[in-house]
């Protein structure tokens, strides 16, 4: 599943499809750190397959198809969740219903279009739902189960009816959940916005129906794009910002609600995001992840292998080091908390500093660790050693490293020297933001290797190494 993702990543050529479906992977979060999850990679990939081919397309049929997805009911256990039963004092199971308007679409306080909390009359914020919309909302999400078993595991089993409790390792994970309406509630379900789900509607219907009060519900549109805005251009952006792309959530410009086309174009193209004015502002900018980081300097420096394929396993030398790989997040609540804000200087100044959650003493010590190793040795370990023709048995294969082009560089440094090669760099690593006393301390340190005898590869290798490191290329500005 890992491979896929940097496969895709540092091959295909729609880098934005790529980084909006990494961006929606954060917030409508599944995690492979469930070790049943862990061993469905196919059912993991199909999961993110919908959130790549759904990027673009409208936030409402992303809600359904996330809601309906084996893998997102297993994480948040309404697959096999099924309607109360009085006699036994049992309930639905509430945690989807929970989560789809906490994490997926309305948050926990309402809010004004350009993000801000609405108060109520004493001036505190106003809770977007309560404990009874939650119990509700659960009876909506009862009767899901398999759709499809996974017959190329268990051909035995392709004329097998379809059992509502049949184990999850039997289940086909790419094929949508299925409504058993024996386990659903058929009850009527009263909804956040006070309207009426009818008792005795089929379950599927039930579910589109409530999607649909929770999808046109005023706050997804700055909800949600606030949290884009987060992973794509800064921590802290203006309310006009916000509202601009609640806005473009709102309404496209044709009366079309949730076009996500419509709502990346106003995160990119905004000002706030273009305009080089913002430079200068406090509150500009964000922490670049860490798979942000290596996959900018894959990228950017033409990374190869000699078969062609990138099989890097980030959980292995990833997630417990930097506290993030591919799809692994410790819970629902992601890598890091979008309200964080470290103590001494950004939350003094109110203002929230996410990614900076998972950068600490250990994390920033391993980083510069592997990014030392991933630009002087190899940019990762290649799991193209398979054994038994799977690929499930991947192991690291040193006669298939994958190689950075530093060609160019050695290049222009051979011919043109140290301030030309780090300008170069600044461009195509920093968007030319590398300051003028960062670009000098680099210089002056390259200068000293030169002076001792280090060869132009060398030179270049530290160069990449030292901008690394630099707060210039670590925030994204």
């Amino acid at each position: 599943m890992t491979f896929s993702f940097y496969e895709k990543a540092l091959k295909d050529q729609d880098v934005l499809r790529n980084k909006a479906a990494f961006a929606l992977s954060q917030i409508l979060v599944v995690s492979a750190n469930d070790n049943k999850l862990n061993r469905k990679g196919l059912s993991l990939a199909s999961y993110y397959d919908i959130l790549y081919k759904g990027a673009f397309g409208n936030y409402r049929d992303l809600l359904m198809d996330v809601s309906l997805h084996p893998v997102m009911g297993f994480f948040l256990s309404h697959l096999k969740n099924q309607k109360g039963d009085p006699d036994n004092g049992t309930l639905p199971d509430e945690n989807y219903a929970r989560e789809i308007m906490q994490l997926f679409t309305i948050g926990l306080f309402e809010l004004n279009t350009d993000g801000t909390l609405r108060l109520d009359s004493v001036g505190e914020p106003i809770s977007s739902y309560t404990i009874e919309d939650i119990q509700e909302l659960a009876k909506v999400f009862t009767g899901l189960s398999m759709g499809a078993y996974d017959i190329t595991t268990y051909p035995e089993l392709a004329n097998e009816p379809h059992r509502f409790n049949a184990g999850f390792s039997l289940i086909d994970g790419t094929v949508s959940m299925a409504m058993f309406q024996d386990r659903h509630d058929i009850g009527e379900k009263r909804m956040i916005d006070g309207s009426v789900i009818h008792a005795n509607q089929e379950g599927m219907k039930d579910i589109e129906d409530a999607i649909d009060v929770l999808f046109n519900h005023p706050n997804v549109g700055p909800f949600i794009g606030k949290r884009l805005i987060h992973q794509l251009v800064k921590s802290n952006p203006s309310p006009a910002y916000v509202q601009r792309v609640a806005m473009a959530f709102n309404n496209n410009g044709n009366n079309v609600r949730g076009d996500m086309e419509a709502v990346f174009k106003a995160i990119l193209l905004d000002p706030e995001a273009r305009d080089c004015i913002y430079l200068e502002d406090a509150k500009n900018g964000k922490l670049r992840q860490p798979i942000e980081r290596f996959t900018n300097l894959w990228k950017a420096f033409d990374i190869s292998s000699p078969s062609g394929k990138f099989w890097f396993s980030d959980r292995q030398v990833m997630v417990d080091q930097l506290e993030q790989a591919f799809l692994a997040a410790p819970s629902v609540f992601n890598f890091f908390s979008p309200f964080y804000a470290e103590e001494n200087y950004v939350k003094p100044n109110e203002m929230v500093s996410p990614a900076f959650q998972i950068l600490h003493a250990v994390t920033a010590i391993y980083y510069l660790n592997y990014a030392e190793f991933s630009i002087k040795e190899q940019p990762f370990p290649n799991r193209t050693r398979v054994r038994n023709n799977n690929p499930a048995l991947a192991n690291d294969n040193n006669q298939d490293k994958p190689l950075l082009d530093l060609s160019d560089e050695i290049s222009v440094l051979e011919t043109s020297g140290i301030e030309a090669l780090l300008a170069r760099i600044n461009l195509i690593l920093c968007q030319g933001q590398l300051s003028d006393e960062t670009t000098l301390t680099i210089k002056n340190a390259l200068t000293a290797l030169q002076n001792n005898g280090f060869g132009a590869e060398d030179i270049v290798f530290n160069a990449l190494y030292f901008i690394m490191a630099s707060p210039d290329f670590m925030i994204l500005e």
